[in-house]
């Protein structure tokens, strides 16, 4: 079965990143041209103009995923020319788009779609275009939410810790794939603490049906930097990204940014008291590694978005398997057993496609416990800036 995964660039190099595809050549000189205008010679105002003559372009092809049960599917990753924030800007114009990239590939024999990034945020969550897609269309957030969980047992593992019982604090509500996690972290037996409005009625309309199972905690996002004790760890999960200023983190913090793009502010240099782990990149089944690391994972890994679009299609499921503003934990838990069963899963943590290793864990943990590092580092920056 063969799939198609729609990403959007995150930094003004993916534009030129994503030129580097093997589309046709007359395509790929007019994208490579204008591309390369708008990211170093024209003027920012002149960006949507020229991005409505860019068409999406393959920009690495899997031609061979194995399942560890001997299932195989193949897939094109095509990158769309705009990027997070046009695409919330004009949302009409974006999933016109990517109707008509849908009908596209439907055309050349793709019988599955994923949406990644914003791309399965806008238009309801991805179900405005599925309702005009030929093929069926998902988010990946089914598998996102899962992988986000693997992440942070893991994590837990590392510190000696079990899952039951850990602080960790949530940022993301009322987005998706906050909503989902909040209900998987309960379920697990975290001690949770929600970062959203405490008098706005979704949050306790949300909450409700929770509260039985666990107490949960909530905090205005304007205590959220004060508020991170010893030991918590912050999971972000926004549907757009950009929510969390690095340089207002305390000490030994730990944050899982599972958000694409990413929740966490950085700044240059980035902090070395804190750590930021990936919280979607999972391992692929041995033999399947793609051809191009567009995604910066690392070897042998993906994002679990399109991960997701990988299991369905050796699956043979032709189904819109994660659209819409609502995820059921049954289908994260269905999603993430059809993963292990095809070699899907998460084997270590990352920090920008890097492993992290035993004794950055340890640096972050000693400034958690409140003892010295082993190498000196200087007070972070509070700036005057108003908490995002």
């Amino acid at each position: 079965m063969r799939f198609a995964f729609i990403v959007h660039p995150l930094t003004r190099r993916d534009y030129l990143r994503s030129c580097s595809g093997d589309a046709a050549l007359p395509r790929m000189l007019r994208n490579v041209v204008f591309r390369y205008l708008a990211v170093y010679l024209l003027p920012s105002r002149t960006y949507p103009y020229f991005k409505s003559l860019f068409s999406p372009q393959r920009v690495f092809t899997y031609r061979r995923l194995v399942s560890t049960t001997g299932a195989v599917a193949s897939g094109d990753v095509i990158s769309a020319p705009n990027n997070a924030e046009e695409l919330v800007a004009d949302q009409g114009r974006a999933v016109q788009m990517l109707r008509r990239e849908c009908q596209r590939l439907a055309e050349t024999g793709v019988d599955l779609v994923g949406l990644g990034g914003v791309n399965g945020v806008i238009g309801s969550y991805g179900h405005a275009v599925a309702e005009g897609s030929p093929v069926p269309v998902t988010t990946g957030a089914s598998y996102t939410a899962f992988a986000a969980i693997e992440t942070l047992t893991y994590l837990a593992e590392r510190l000696g810790q079990r899952l039951a019982g850990l602080s960790v604090s949530l940022v993301g509500l009322p987005g998706r794939n906050a909503r989902v996690l909040a209900e998987l972290l309960v379920r697990y037996g975290v001690d949770l603490c929600v970062v959203a409005d405490l008098h706005a009625p979704y949050v306790q309309r949300l909450l409700a049906p929770l509260r039985p199972l666990a107490p949960i905690r909530v905090i205005d996002p304007c205590r959220l930097y004060e508020a991170l004790g010893p030991g918590e760890i912050l999971m972000a999960a926004s549907s757009t990204g950009n929510k969390i200023d690095a340089r207002l983190l305390p000490r030994g913090a730990m944050v899982i940014d599972v958000s694409l793009p990413r929740d966490v502010i950085h700044t240059r240099p980035r902090r070395r008291d804190i750590l930021v782990i990936d919280g979607e990149v999972v391992r692929v089944p041995p033999g399947s590694t793609p051809e191009r690391d567009f995604f910066s994972c690392g070897d042998g890994h993906v994002l679990a978005c399109l991960a997701e679009s990988c299991i369905l299609a050796m699956e043979g499921r032709r189904e819109s398997f994660t659209v819409g503003r609502h995820i059921e934990v049954t289908r994260v838990e269905k999603i993430g057993a059809l993963a292990r069963r095809h070699g899907f899963g998460v084997d270590g943590l990352y920090a920008f496609g890097r492993p992290v290793r035993d004794a950055r864990i340890e640096v972050v943990r000693r400034l958690q416990d409140g003892r010295a590092p082993v190498f000196s580092l200087p007070a972070p920056r509070r700036p005057s800036a108003s908490v995002r």
